[in-house]
């Protein structure tokens, strides 16, 4: 146990670059031979961008090093921080060591980047990876990655084929932690592309709701001001209050697939699916069903005044590519069924 310790207080620097390049690279071989997900992008490129915003980073990184040195010197020097005045056998001295070291060279930096404007800005740099493979390890945040692709996808589409397009973001309830930061920098990326807020729907769990603080109500009431929808997914599940529905702005309800697999056989499954159509109803929101799966269920669905359906009956999930595809393929069967009436056709084609 001494050897290694004494092994890693004096870790030299080549040996800290070897282990860090060589598990990437052993990992990133590995995940090309069997990959999780396989993903149709040049694999060399994506790595090598990823090494170059990594060896950028390092730069900083060695600046903030050497202050740390520094420090890590005054501390041992005249004995002073938690670990030297409470005394620990070795086995307690790595792990505290580890948390106290996280929350002071990782955490707070962090955190200070995400409230300091110019420093966000280029912190950004790394929310932006559009591929994930093990070298996305030097990015972070792919939920706001997932939504600056949904925006960008959204914008072809209205261009391409309706400009009533829209898309659904599912938020995770991690991304409330920082939610001032994330609902702005969404804003000013919607208004770089020239989108509407209503070009995008938000989607939260109602496990959101069970803690949730003030701070959750005013980020859903700023997504709501700037236009954005809000849905509750998994309607009927969860833990939310009816009270919720008063109180936040949703302004839609999706019945979760729980209640709609079993319509065909149970009448207590019927009888709550009616109730949340015709609640969401009298709230004026829209009620979306999900997992939609039969004509049956579709036809009972439609009969109560679902407004939209979801489930593999209406379409698998799909690629953007294999989307737009699709999409092609029903505008032209929409205009040759509109040039066989003799409708006049105004717009793209």
């Amino acid at each position: 146990m001494d050897k290694f310790v004494q092994y890693w207080e004096h870790i030299s620097s080549a040996h800290r670059l070897l282990y860090l390049l060589g598990g990437m690279v052993l990992f990133w071989i590995a995940e090309g031979y069997y990959p999780l997900f396989k993903h149709d992008y040049r694999r060399y490129r994506h790595a090598g961008i990823n090494l170059i915003f990594l060896f950028t980073t390092v730069v900083l990184n060695l600046i903030f090093g050497l202050a740390t040195l520094g420090v890590c010197h005054l501390v041992t020097v005249h004995k002073i921080g938690l670990i030297n005045w409470l005394p620990m056998p070795v086995w307690l001295v790595i792990p505290v060591g580890l948390l106290l070291g996280d929350l002071f060279s990782q955490y707070i930096p962090h955190y200070i980047m995400h409230k300091v404007k110019w420093m966000w800005k280029f912190h950004m740099v790394h929310h932006s990876d559009t591929h994930v493979d093990v070298t996305t390890g030097t990015r972070h945040h792919p939920g706001e990655w997932v939504f600056r692709e949904a925006a960008r996808q959204v914008q072809l589409w209205r261009d391409r084929f309706d400009p009533r397009f829209q898309i659904s973001v599912n938020k995770s309830p991690v991304q409330f932690h920082s939610a001032h930061k994330s609902r702005q920098g969404w804003f000013d990326f919607l208004a770089a592309l020239a989108l509407p807020g209503n070009s995008i729907v938000v989607e939260i769990t109602e496990g959101l709701l069970l803690n949730a603080d003030p701070g959750v109500a005013d980020h859903l009431l700023a997504l709501s001001d700037a236009g954005i929808g809000v849905s509750l997914d998994d309607f009927g599940t969860g833990y939310s209050a009816l009270s919720s529905l008063k109180l936040l702005p949703f302004d839609r309800l999706k019945i979760d697939r729980s209640f709609v697999q079993d319509l065909q056989h149970d009448a207590d499954a019927r009888a709550l699916c009616r109730a949340i159509i015709a609640m969401g109803r009298s709230l004026n929101m829209e009620i979306i069903a999900e997992g939609v799966e039969t004509y049956e269920q579709l036809a009972f669905l439609r009969e109560e005044g679902c407004d939209e359906m979801q489930g593999y009956l209406i379409g698998a999930p799909m690629s953007a590519d294999e989307m737009a595809m699709e999409l092609s393929a029903h505008t032209k069967g929409v205009l040759a069924r509109m040039h066989a009436v003799g409708m006049p056709v105004v717009g793209k084609s």
